[in-house]
């Protein structure tokens, strides 16, 4: 099983006790240690790789995740947000705007390059902060759409929440698990 640095991420050879890239020690797990396999409880390893370096070897599977879920941002934001129907004609509306006027959909647009141009350089703070301001944002949206309705009154049947509405919150949800989870996970990556 393959080892890693828990300083710099370098793999580590089966026997070897620094790292040869930074000198930080590194435990052996205990199939080399001892020759068994199975499971540490103290050490929390499966199989003599430890649950920390299986889960910064995934930094690149939470990186790939980062950049899907932000070109989903940007998708919701171009796709219907809603449907206005009336008199038997109907306007579907996205966040970029209605009749000239410019709508939220720039923004998240910019988050959404801003987080994956972020996520290929590695930085972690930036890629969590886009994270957070889409989703405020987007929580944002749904006060404004609550709002609406409520303002409406008995004509609020003639708005309907249209795809990017939904996507919008499953993207921004996911954005900001995935960089909250991008940062906590430790590694290389510069913030």
């Amino acid at each position: 099983m393959k080892r890693f640095c828990t300083n710099c991420g370098k793999e580590l050879g089966d026997q070897e006790v620094f790292c040869t890239n930074c000198g930080t020690k590194s435990e052996l797990p205990q199939s080399a240690a001892s020759g068994s396999k199975g499971i540490s409880v103290g050490g929390i390893s499966v199989g003599g790789v430890s649950v920390k370096n299986m889960a910064e070897s995934n930094n690149g599977a939470i990186k790939i995740g980062i950049i899907v879920a932000s070109v989903l941002v940007i998708l919701a934001a171009l796709i219907p947000y809603a449907k206005i129907s009336m008199f038997e004609q109907s306007l579907s509306i996205s966040l970029m705007g209605v009749e000239g006027e410019m709508g939220d959909g720039i923004i998240y647009i910019a988050l959404g390059i801003l987080a994956i141009v972020f996520a290929f350089m590695n930085k972690k703070i930036p890629v969590l902060v886009v994270g957070i301001v889409a989703f405020l944002m987007c929580c944002y949206e749904m006060i404004s759409m609550n709002s609406l309705y409520e303002e409406m009154g008995m004509f609020a049947g003639m708005i309907t929440k249209g795809p990017g509405f939904y996507l919008m919150i499953v993207a921004t949800v996911g954005l900001l698990a995935l960089s909250i989870l991008n940062f906590v996970m430790k590694g290389s990556a510069k913030a």
